[in-house]
């Protein structure tokens, strides 16, 4: 029996009930219960996993390693390959030979221009959605694309105490997306004694890609069978239930980033469940598109298959310093000791690897059969802040400094590929 917390059912009602979707009925709860029955094991088997892993004592070198060629891997289609025949078959795309391993990124639904790293270059602008001023900064910014962010960027998952807040703030940044999407901002908006105002026209935003939380991450609002349910769940069918027509009638559609990924059993688990949500939606295979959050190191052991499990979706891949460098830390944690990673930056040549690497890869999977490009890969986070004028500890005094460091940063990137 699934139970949702009554304060966000009292509140936030028009997120959940009955919805018709691409012409499809759909009930937003009983979709949540029907995907958490069908994965919810699965979600539990991987991230077990995780920390088995972590607590294996053999050495980082050995329980690390690459793959065996011969170790098989298997697809959301019951496809079996080995780990030689995935990166022959990539090899093979790379070369443009018409062979029967050749595989690549995106062949059968093809990437919508919006999302499309080519043809909508430019910058990426991420953080929450809540309170609705930060939406509305994000569609002002002179950036490409926009990542409305459920997991890293915002205390989304608890209430903080002394807040006042009845519910975790992720509920109400749901309901600013659907009502920005909507057209209902009110202009001028008020917040905080200030003016707010969406200065574009809705065919000059930014690409809005929502970032979905990691598998990891439970969602204590909603309970199936008295446990909470997996956080990815919630956010996967509350965003695109709600959002979908409104996102295909502006020219866009539903695009999710997908953070933590470390093997291929957790992006198969992914892949098969965004195929669930299509299937319900009435969907063509393939059009629930995803970047990656290219962000643990384990995942580059795997890169080639996990490519190759999200082929009929994965349109970029993305490098973060942070993230990356804490995997590194909690991988070796028993056998080194690292630098303050405030002195390992993108130029140190571990992370210059980390980068190139991914460049190789998606570059790689992203040919299509006519030589175009079907996806590619992008850069991280320029971690650096800019402050109002008016900022008590003066720090505005570094903007300068801080628009020098971020466009040196951007220019390194292009240079290695990104």
């Amino acid at each position: 029996m699934i139970e949702i917390n009554p304060k966000v059912l009292e509140e936030f009602s028009d997120l959940f009930g009955e919805k018709f979707v691409n012409g499809h009925r759909v009930v937003v709860e009983k979709l949540i219960e029907e995907m958490t029955r069908a994965f919810r094991g699965e979600v539990d088997r991987v991230v077990k996993a995780r920390r088995e892993w972590l607590e294996d004592k053999r050495p980082v070198r050995e329980k690390a390693a690459f793959p065996r060629w011969d170790d098989k891997f298997v697809d959301a289609d019951g496809n079996v390959k080995t780990f030689r025949e995935i990166v022959q078959g990539l090899i093979d795309n790379f070369l443009g030979r018409d062979t029967p391993l050749r595989w690549g990124l995106n062949w059968n639904t093809p990437v919508p221009e919006d999302l499309h790293p080519l043809k909508n270059p430019g910058l990426e602008i991420t953080g929450p959605w809540h309170p609705m001023s930060r939406a509305i900064h994000q569609i002002n910014a002179d950036v490409a694309s926009m990542m409305e962010d459920e997991e890293d960027a915002s205390p989304a998952w608890y209430v903080p105490r002394g807040s006042g807040r009845a519910v975790a703030a992720v509920w109400e940044a749901r309901r600013v997306v659907k009502r920005v999407l909507r057209g209902d901002v009110p202009d001028p908006y008020r917040e905080g004694g200030k003016v707010y105002r969406i200065k574009k026209e809705r065919a000059r935003w930014p690409t809005l890609i929502h970032r979905v939380p990691g598998l990891h991450i439970l969602d204590f609002d909603i309970r199936l069978d008295g446990r909470p349910i997996p956080a990815i769940i919630t956010s996967m069918v509350i965003y695109a239930v709600n959002n979908y027509d409104k996102l295909k009638k502006a020219g866009s559609g539903v695009y999710f980033y997908v953070p933590k990924v470390q093997t291929p059993d957790e992006a198969l688990v992914i892949e098969k469940m965004l195929r669930f949500l299509e299937d319900r939606l009435g969907l063509k295979r393939g059009e629930l598109k995803i970047a990656m959050l290219y962000e643990e190191a384990r995942a580059g052991l795997y890169l080639p298959v996990i490519f190759w499990i999200w082929r009929e979706r994965l349109v970029k891949s993305n490098n973060g310093r942070w993230d990356y460098l804490g995997s590194l830390i909690e991988m070796w944690k028993d056998e080194a000791v690292y630098p303050d990673p405030q002195n390992i930056t993108m130029t140190h040549p571990i992370m210059m690897a980390y980068q190139r690497y991914n460049a190789l890869m998606c570059l790689m999977a992203g040919l299509g059969k006519n030589g175009e490009l079907n996806a590619a890969p992008i850069g991280g986070m320029a971690a650096v802040m800019l402050y109002r004028p008016d900022d008590p500890y003066q720090r505005h005094r570094y903007n300068a400094r801080a628009l020098r460091a971020i466009w040196l940063d951007k220019l390194r990137e292009r240079l290695i590929g990104l």
